[in-house]
């Protein structure tokens, strides 16, 4: 009998200690730089052809150079090197407010997820970015002007 209560003891010891959590609650939080930031939304050219159209519209920015952009773009797009988008922000120069809808593009898609997740990081909340640049928007038979 004695032998019973021992492991009946034992055994609610062990069930108890099961449900217990043994890591306090701000352990276990995320660490603040771990919270995920806003991130682009990659889209198909159809996709972007929609946002573009659509009331009010994205704001439409080539981060290539001046001789790619000018060798055919997207229409209404403004251009703004990758390398110059930190500064543009900084200087207040940079052709959309945070909160605006914005897409991004370059030649196949490789310079505009770069400028994309430099705009998430500095708040941009609604950037997209064009799978497959221009290349792809062209191939879909989306206007390029020249």
């Amino acid at each position: 009998m004695s032998q019973r209560i021992v492991v009946s003891v034992a055994i609610g010891v062990l069930l108890a200690a099961c449900g217990e959590s043994r890591i306090p609650e701000e352990a276990s939080a995320p660490h603040p730089a771990t919270i995920a930031i806003a991130k682009a939304r990659l889209v198909t050219p159809k996709e972007a052809r929609t946002l573009v159209e659509w009331p009010p519209g994205v704001v439409v920015v080539d981060v290539r150079t001046a001789e790619e952009y000018e060798a055919g773009h997207l229409p209404g797009a403004r251009r703004v090197e990758l390398d110059e988008i930190g500064a543009a922000i900084d200087a207040g120069e940079f052709p959309v407010t945070p909160d605006a809808p914005l897409l991004v593009y370059c030649r196949a898609g490789s310079r505009s997820a770069q400028a994309a997740a430099l705009l998430t990081e500095r708040g941009f909340q609604r950037v997209y970015d064009l799978e497959g640049g221009i290349t792809a928007w062209g191939e879909a038979g989306q206007p390029v002007l020249r």
